[in-house]
């Protein structure tokens, strides 16, 4: 038998090979950045950074204020008021050598001198700088402790001791009025409650009387010349004559010392106005040209 001769396959499928492309005729696109994703932990750090910084600069601020409120006696003086400590002072003055606590909005006071009988020129600064600033107390109570500050740096400042006097007075503590008026006595002399004496520090008196209506008349001639100076001079006169004469009011008049002008002042004692402010707007003040 012959043998058989395979059949003719019918639509055959012929594979061919596919040649590869040539490397540079391919276009291949840029490849496309990355996003960076941050972690909530990066923002709660830079947070926390921040804060630090402010709060370190709030407190460098803070910092600054108290040293130029507690840089020593150059702080305004009207800013270190005294608070005295509990319990009754050593004298009427309140006078004491520690540090009393701070008050109420008032820093505490710097250390009084080793010798306030005999101060330097320094001390007798701050203690007429405390003076000036209990003329501008608002209060008997703060005023009285601008003077024991004044009286612990210079006990010769006489204008201190009215001071305290007076405040004492108004605050009611009669006793502690009483203990400084003996005080001064031994400390300044019997002079010090003299009419004539307490002018003699403004210039020279020429005429000092009573009537019956509670009103004492004094003219002196001062040696200032400028209406400020003698206002001024005229508060310091009636407080220091306030303790001295039994009087309701006072009608002063100041002549000036370069003219023949001055100031006339009339006002009333009983009660004398604490600061200089109320006393130049309740008293009754004539320029005199």
């Amino acid at each position: 038998r012959p043998p058989s001769t395979p059949k003719p396959v019918q639509n055959p499928k012929i594979v061919r090979a596919h040649k590869p492309p040539h490397p540079a005729s391919i276009i291949t696109a840029p490849p496309q950045p990355k996003k960076r994703k941050f972690p909530a932990t990066r923002f709660i750090i830079a947070g926390a950074a921040i804060a630090a910084i402010v709060l370190l600069i709030l407190l460098s601020q803070r910092s600054r204020r108290s040293f130029k409120v507690h840089s020593g006696p150059r702080a305004a003086p009207s800013q270190q008021a005294q608070s005295t400590s509990p319990g009754r002072p050593r004298n009427s003055s309140g006078l004491s050598n520690q540090s009393g606590s701070p008050g109420k909005g008032l820093p505490a006071n710097p250390p009084p001198p080793s010798n306030p009988a005999k101060p330097n020129p320094r001390q007798k600064a701050h203690a007429q700088s405390y003076v000036d600033s209990a003329h501008r107390a608002i209060s008997p109570i703060s005023a009285l402790k601008f003077y024991q500050i004044a009286i612990s740096f210079n006990r010769n400042n006489i204008d201190a001791w009215y001071g305290l006097l007076n405040a004492y007075r108004e605050a009611g503590r009669l006793d502690d009025a009483g203990q400084t008026r003996m005080e001064m006595k031994q400390h300044f002399g019997a002079k010090v409650f003299s009419v004539a004496d307490i002018v003699r520090r403004f210039g020279t008196l020429a005429d000092f009387s009573h009537d019956e209506s509670g009103t004492a008349r004094l003219e002196y001639r001062s040696t200032k010349a400028k209406p400020d100076h003698l206002l001024e001079e005229t508060y310091k006169l009636t407080k220091a004559l306030k303790p001295v004469c039994d009087c309701q009011s006072l009608s002063l008049y100041a002549r000036s010392g370069a003219s023949s002008g001055g100031l006339l002042v009339y006002t009333d004692l009983d009660p004398l106005p604490p600061t200089q402010k109320l006393f130049e707007s309740q008293a009754r003040i004539t320029l005199l040209k």
